[in-house]
């Protein structure tokens, strides 16, 4: 056998594997888009209950809720904040965190000092009280 036709044949082998992992990766996609489908139109099932991410899991709620909803139960860190999220059932990343951790603070849902993150005073109650003295 020649050089080149060993080279040609290896190369032909792995242009098969690499068509072989891809047809599996794409039938592994499919599957869960099926199941994901199936779930939708389960009997009782509510579309609207869950919100769909990126990566194709259902969150039960939008990620910026969860996050506001973790600083206002206690989370102070962007670790505890995405370890209060996935107990939850919110899926996402530690970098997703971060990011909207201070997106929400630009917009005024959550504060941030000492860095700690804290509920803002608008959503705390704090604001209308100093409002009604």
């Amino acid at each position: 056998m020649s050089t080149t036709r060993e080279a040609l044949l290896e190369h032909l082998t792995k242009i098969r594997q690499t068509f072989k992992q891809e047809e599996t990766d794409i039938e592994m996609l499919l599957s869960a888009l099926d199941k994901q489908e199936a779930a939708r139109t389960n009997m009782g099932a509510k579309p609207s209950a869950t919100v769909a991410g990126k990566n194709g899991h259902e969150n039960p709620m939008p990620i910026n809720d969860g996050i506001v909803q973790a600083v206002n139960n206690g989370q102070q860190t962007p670790v505890s904040v995405f370890q209060y999220l996935g107990k939850i059932g919110v899926v996402t990343t530690i970098k997703s965190v971060n990011t909207r951790l201070s997106k929400l603070k630009s917009a005024g849902k959550i504060s941030h000092s000492n860095g700690r993150w804290r509920p803002s005073q608008k959503n705390s109650g704090v604001e209308l009280a100093r409002s009604n003295s």
